[in-house]
Protein backbone atom coordinates (compact mmCIF):
# COMPACT_ATOMS: atom_id res chain seq x y z
CA UNK A 1 0.00 0.00 0.00
CA UNK A 2 2.79 2.42 1.05
CA UNK A 3 6.27 2.40 1.20
CA UNK A 4 8.38 4.39 4.14
CA UNK A 5 11.63 6.14 2.91
CA UNK A 6 13.68 7.34 5.45
CA UNK A 7 15.71 10.32 4.47
CA UNK A 8 17.88 12.94 5.80
CA UNK A 9 14.81 15.39 6.77
CA UNK A 10 14.98 18.33 9.05
CA UNK A 11 12.63 21.66 9.67
CA UNK A 12 13.94 25.03 10.66
CA UNK A 13 11.38 26.84 12.86
CA UNK A 14 11.52 31.13 11.86
CA UNK A 15 9.01 33.24 14.03
CA UNK A 16 8.55 35.93 12.03
CA UNK A 17 8.58 39.91 14.34
CA UNK A 18 4.98 41.56 13.67
CA UNK A 19 6.16 44.87 12.47
CA UNK A 20 7.28 42.61 9.30
CA UNK A 21 4.36 40.47 9.03
CA UNK A 22 1.90 42.64 9.64
CA UNK A 23 0.08 40.14 12.09
CA UNK A 24 0.90 38.29 15.16
CA UNK A 25 1.73 34.50 14.90
CA UNK A 26 3.71 34.57 11.57
CA UNK A 27 6.01 31.96 11.30
CA UNK A 28 8.56 30.38 8.12
CA UNK A 29 9.24 26.80 8.10
CA UNK A 30 12.26 25.87 6.15
CA UNK A 31 12.11 22.36 5.37
CA UNK A 32 15.31 20.49 4.15
CA UNK A 33 16.13 17.15 2.50
CA UNK A 34 18.41 14.72 0.63
CA UNK A 35 17.70 15.49 -3.22
CA UNK A 36 18.66 12.12 -4.53
CA UNK A 37 18.97 13.42 -8.38
CA UNK A 38 21.66 15.06 -8.02
CA UNK A 39 23.80 14.14 -5.28
CA UNK A 40 27.29 15.86 -6.00
CA UNK A 41 25.56 19.25 -7.17
CA UNK A 42 22.25 20.08 -5.76
CA UNK A 43 22.87 17.55 -3.20
CA UNK A 44 19.68 19.20 -0.77
CA UNK A 45 16.35 20.61 -1.53
CA UNK A 46 14.86 23.26 0.59
CA UNK A 47 11.05 23.95 0.51
CA UNK A 48 9.72 27.36 2.46
CA UNK A 49 6.06 27.67 3.73
CA UNK A 50 4.14 30.29 5.70
CA UNK A 51 2.33 29.44 8.48
CA UNK A 52 -0.27 31.71 10.44
CA UNK A 53 -1.36 30.50 13.75
CA UNK A 54 -4.22 29.41 14.45
CA UNK A 55 -4.80 28.33 10.55
CA UNK A 56 -4.50 24.90 10.14
CA UNK A 57 -2.33 24.58 6.70
CA UNK A 58 0.63 26.42 5.32
CA UNK A 59 1.19 28.13 2.12
CA UNK A 60 4.47 27.49 0.22
CA UNK A 61 6.55 30.41 -0.34
CA UNK A 62 9.98 29.23 -2.73
CA UNK A 63 11.44 25.78 -3.35
CA UNK A 64 15.05 25.61 -4.47
CA UNK A 65 17.95 23.33 -4.60
CA UNK A 66 21.41 23.92 -3.56
CA UNK A 67 24.58 22.58 -1.93
CA UNK A 68 26.54 19.78 -2.23
CA UNK A 69 27.38 16.30 -0.16
CA UNK A 70 30.23 17.56 1.52
CA UNK A 71 28.38 20.79 2.96
CA UNK A 72 28.82 21.09 6.87
CA UNK A 73 25.71 21.75 8.42
CA UNK A 74 26.51 25.22 9.54
CA UNK A 75 27.20 26.34 6.05
CA UNK A 76 23.34 24.67 5.12
CA UNK A 77 22.08 27.01 8.30
CA UNK A 78 23.79 29.75 6.91
CA UNK A 79 22.37 29.48 3.63
CA UNK A 80 18.96 28.66 4.32
CA UNK A 81 19.05 31.55 6.86
CA UNK A 82 20.32 33.83 3.84
CA UNK A 83 17.14 32.86 1.81
CA UNK A 84 14.63 33.23 4.92
CA UNK A 85 16.22 36.73 5.49
CA UNK A 86 15.74 37.47 1.37
CA UNK A 87 11.86 36.65 1.85
CA UNK A 88 11.40 39.48 4.34
CA UNK A 89 11.12 42.12 1.99
CA UNK A 90 8.73 45.13 2.43
CA UNK A 91 6.40 43.08 0.67
CA UNK A 92 6.20 40.24 2.90
CA UNK A 93 3.39 42.00 4.51
CA UNK A 94 1.42 41.20 1.18
CA UNK A 95 1.74 37.84 0.90
CA UNK A 96 0.47 37.04 4.66
CA UNK A 97 -2.28 39.91 3.96
CA UNK A 98 -3.29 37.32 0.52
CA UNK A 99 -2.66 33.75 2.64
CA UNK A 100 -5.37 35.42 5.51
CA UNK A 101 -7.53 36.41 2.24
CA UNK A 102 -7.57 33.06 1.00
CA UNK A 103 -8.79 31.65 4.30
CA UNK A 104 -11.47 34.20 4.53
CA UNK A 105 -12.76 33.01 1.25
CA UNK A 106 -12.27 29.30 2.02
CA UNK A 107 -14.51 29.85 5.20
CA UNK A 108 -17.43 31.43 3.39
CA UNK A 109 -17.41 28.76 0.49
CA UNK A 110 -16.27 25.48 2.14
CA UNK A 111 -16.08 23.74 -1.52
CA UNK A 112 -13.39 25.84 -2.79
CA UNK A 113 -10.15 23.52 -2.78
Amino acid sequence: MFKREDTNFFVIKYSIDEKIAGVKNVSLYAEINDNPEFPEDGAFMLDIYLAIEPIAFRDHVVGLIFGNKGMAKDEMDSFVDSIVAGQLDDTFHLLVKQMLHTCELMEQNPFIP
